[in-house]
């Protein structure tokens, strides 16, 4: 079983997962979701932190590559992406 991400539910082009590296309080979930709304063929992206849960909706299925990231992703690596953003301002 993952340990960081399960698949909720799914439809067509809509998947919900629960993200634990939500329960963090130090995750900001824009940056999450920014960093998400950048990879292609992902149409939007729902964070509702207080149910650790994100919602993304697709123009095709990239769903293995969202696990993938998902599985991957670090509290580390979104410090990054914060620290990217400060030096662009």
């Amino acid at each position: 079983m993952n340990k960081k991400f399960i698949k909720v539910h799914q439809t067509n082009l809509r998947f919900r997962y629960k993200y634990f590296l939500l329960k963090d309080e130090f995750i900001d979930e824009n940056i999450l979701k920014n960093y998400f709304e950048k990879i292609k063929d992902i149409k939007s992206v729902r964070i509702n932190k207080k149910a650790f849960s994100i919602i993304f909706e697709l123009h095709k299925d990239i769903s293995i590559q969202i696990e993938e990231i998902l599985n991957k992703l670090t509290i580390e690596d979104l410090a990054e992406k914060v620290n990217e953003i400060l030096e662009d301002h």
